[in-house]
């Protein structure tokens, strides 16, 4: 739980950079798909059955995509540098999905 929420909270600070006009588009969906990753995670913690904590497990392996699909788009319109991009999104694959 920790490194995750460490590795979520880096992409939420990611956002910051990010333009004024993206405050209700690209920073409000990244901030959310990075919450649910950790958010996910703790609540499959919380679960007793198997198939519940599966479940979450999922939800936050799907979230994981979703914030790596926007960071794709943001280096696709220039709001990241490539090498920043191409950091994040190991770094996203390393921890969300190992």
């Amino acid at each position: 739980m920790g490194k995750c929420y460490f590795t979520c909270r880096r992409y939420l600070l990611l956002t910051r950079h990010l333009p004024r006009s993206e405050d209700y588009g690209l920073t409000s969906q990244m901030r959310r798909a990075a919450n649910s990753i950790h958010a996910n995670i703790a609540e499959a913690f919380g679960r007793e059955y198997f198939k519940d904590k599966q479940r979450f497990y999922t939800i936050s392996k799907g979230s994981a995509y979703e914030l790596l699909s926007h960071i794709l788009y943001g280096n696709k319109v220039h709001y990241f540098s490539k090498i920043g991009c191409e950091s994040s999104t190991l770094k996203l694959k390393y921890s969300s999905f190992n």
